[in-house]
């Protein structure tokens, strides 16, 4: 009897661990973006990105392109060689806006087996303050002598790019450099001559990243790279509202610039790359607050780590309802109820709560996809 009771009490511990023990993998790995899901299911083909907020919101995701308001991002196939225009796609999401501050985003990416040795994901980033290199020389001048000689006391000039005077991030990578004479009288010919030249420099110590604001901050790093081995894989990456990091427009999140709108239903995402890439030589700063990572990247990479097939997501933040499966949400240009400038009735209010990056151009300035001498968006160095 005491064999069996022992047997019986050991039964229960032991079923009590393993409970214990499912029950800490499950609170420990629910939320790791590391952990490979077996749930997965290859009925979108080969990978899929999904705005997985809740029916109960605004948002809708779809496949760029006419005729494709309905469409899920996903891409059907993967072959591994040159990546095809299939295998590399853009695609929307449409949000309301005060769904989109209050709630934000939440992506869903699943691949299905036998496709990606890794996956990456990398979101939306712009710089909130403008970086650049200051190039600066002050001079000191000292004298010895009377004759011909002018005493300077060299003030440093300050480091363009570095806003730490005022609270902000030093994103400047430049130096200024100091050069110091000095004067003195020549007994031998009675004369003021010069005995010493010398050149220090000081390095403003700043970093171009240091301007970066946007969802990618949150990430902690530039991209996440996970080794899935070809296997199925499923994640969740939520991004936070704006009104959770007490924010109060929606440039944070909402990637969406009409700027390089070709016409109603075509978006030049490649122009819109390059222009992101684009760096102004020497010392001069980048121009242009869009000019970083325009979109949420979400790759499939083989092991020397190309591409083979890329999503890329855009967020659009609609001033007024709008209905998902109207034609106008396929268009990539202006859209009446996306960028309102109207009022409600009388004294209610404007149709546009929370500003994005089409109200943030410079007075006057319509830039292009190509453009690299203009800026076209204002700076948001005073907040977001």
């Amino acid at each position: 009897m005491r064999y069996k009771t022992f047997i019986f009490s050991g039964l229960i511990l032991t079923l009590f661990m393993l409970s214990s023990c499912a029950k800490w993998f499950e609170d420990n790995t629910q939320n790791d973006p590391l952990l490979v899901s077996s749930s997965n299911s290859s009925a979108f083909g080969a990978m899929r990105v999904s705005e997985s907020s809740g029916a109960v919101y605004s948002h809708s995701m779809h496949l760029l392109g006419e005729n494709n308001a309905k469409t899920e991002c996903s891409v059907s196939a993967i072959d591994g060689g040159n990546v095809s225009t299939s295998e590399n796609i853009l695609c929307w999401v449409e949000v309301e806006e005060n769904d989109l501050f209050y709630v934000g985003v939440q992506f869903t990416l699943d691949i299905a087996a036998g496709n990606c040795d890794y996956i990456g994901y990398q979101p939306f980033s712009f710089y909130q303050y403008r970086p650049g290199r200051t190039v600066e020389t002050y001079f000191s001048v000292s004298c010895g002598c009377d004759s011909g000689c002018v005493e300077i006391a060299g003030v440093p000039p300050p480091c363009q790019y570095d806003y730490s005077v005022t609270g902000g991030p030093n994103c400047d990578t430049g130096s200024i450099m100091h050069n110091t004479k000095a004067w003195s009288e020549d007994s031998d010919t009675n004369s003021c001559v010069l005995v010493s030249d010398t050149n220090s420099t000081s390095l403003c110590g700043g970093d171009f990243d240091a301007c970066i604001n946007g969802p990618v901050t949150d990430l902690g790093v530039k991209e996440q790279i996970v080794f899935i081995d070809n296997g199925e894989y499923s994640n969740t990456w939520e991004i936070s509202s704006p009104n959770s990091k007490g924010l109060f427009t929606n440039k944070y999140i909402a990637n969406y610039a009409q700027f390089c709108a070709e016409n109603d239903t075509e978006f030049d995402a490649i122009e819109y790359s390059n222009y992101a890439k684009y760096r102004a030589p020497g010392n001069e700063p980048v121009l242009d607050p869009l000019r970083k990572s325009p979109f949420y990247y979400f790759t499939c990479y083989d092991k020397a780590l190309d591409v083979k097939a890329r999503i890329r997501v855009m967020v659009r933040e609609w001033d007024t309802e709008f209905d998902s499966s109207n034609a106008y949400v396929e268009q990539s240009g202006p859209v009446a109820q996306m960028d309102s400038d109207a009022l409600e009735q009388e004294d209610l209010g404007p149709f546009n709560d929370y500003s994005d990056w089409d109200n943030a151009r410079v007075d006057g300035a319509n830039p292009t996809c190509t453009s690299d001498t203009d800026q076209g968006f204002i700076f948001p160095t005073g907040g977001l």
